[in-house]
């Protein structure tokens, strides 16, 4: 009677081991690894993984489909967010909302209930919904994904890339399906649907009401919608430049821009938080001109 209570004992120690801190800690892990596979697939359609872009395409689109994401879709839609950022009538991604001028910031902005609310559903549904409903992308005349190949996001000669994006997909599903009813859908919940949900955490900290982080701080920052969009330019003039190589141009930059080079230095997480809470909209000044919009935090 002893040894048996003895024994169950230490499993319930071990499980409680094992759920209490080996799975979130491989869920991290897993998802901040996965991220960086994500920004390698990401420089392969900025070109600048290989000198080859047959190469970059075949590398990008294997990891994407990995993450969930149609590579070739996003690629071109991408393309054209750098070629329009800042722009309130172009940008394809992280558009902000446009309001006339005086317009206040509404009361609940600064609502702590609201803004862990918004967090919540934005680090974890935003960039299924971007991609799938073209949440905070620009507006289209007809319904915009980044699945079908007739969206109005692409064009013609992009139609057959989209749909071999959907097939790579297609798929990546069918095995995920194929080990789920293997090992079970706890199993497939545990090992890839959790670090999948971290992958959309970082990437949403980049983005507009998205559910990226890296992107979510990147573009509501009060200087992404100023004068200060040099910041932006030169950015651009780097895309095909290696990662690791980006602290160069990076160095050069700062020299030429001087004041006007943008710099956060805030941990992350408390940036979410603050911009949650204060970038609500861009709005032209009352005495400026009408097409110039500025960052509104009152």
């Amino acid at each position: 009677m002893g040894g048996g209570w003895t024994a169950q004992h230490t499993l319930q120690r071990t499980m409680w081991l094992a759920n209490g801190l080996l799975w979130p800690s491989y869920w991290f892990w897993q998802g901040a690894v996965a991220t960086g596979v994500w920004v390698i697939a990401h420089e392969c359609g900025h070109g600048a993984f290989s000198n080859s872009e047959a190469l970059n395409d075949a590398v990008g689109l294997f990891f994407h489909s990995l993450l969930l994401v149609p590579y070739y879709s996003w690629k071109h839609s991408h393309r054209r967010h750098h070629q329009h950022t800042g722009s309130a009538e172009l940008d394809e991604v992280f558009v902000p909302p446009v309001q006339p001028a005086g317009t206040k910031q509404p009361w609940y902005q600064h609502n702590p209930v609201y803004r862990i609310g918004h967090i919540l559903f934005q680090q974890v549904l935003g960039w299924p919904l971007y991609l799938l409903f073209n949440v905070s992308g620009h507006s289209y005349k007809s319904w915009a994904n980044h699945f079908n190949p007739y969206s109005p996001i692409f064009t013609k000669r992009e139609r057959i890339e989209v749909l071999i994006s959907d097939l790579a997909l297609v798929a990546v599903a069918a095995g995920l399906a194929l080990l789920g009813r293997s090992f079970g859908f706890v199993w497939l919940l545990k090992t890839y649907l959790i670090p999948y949900i971290v992958v959309n955490h970082w990437l949403v900290r980049r983005g507009w009401r998205l559910a990226l982080m890296i992107a979510f701080l990147q573009h509501t920052h009060h200087a992404s919608h100023s004068p200060h969009l040099l910041s932006f330019v030169a950015r651009n003039h780097q895309l095909q430049l290696p990662t690791s190589r980006n602290s160069v141009p990076t160095a050069a930059r700062t020299q030429v821009l001087g004041s006007y080079y943008a710099e956060d230095r805030r941990n992350v997480f408390q940036a979410l938080w603050q911009e949650v809470g204060t970038c609500a909209h861009v709005a032209p000044d009352v005495d400026g001109p009408e097409d110039v919009y500025w960052f509104q935090s009152q």
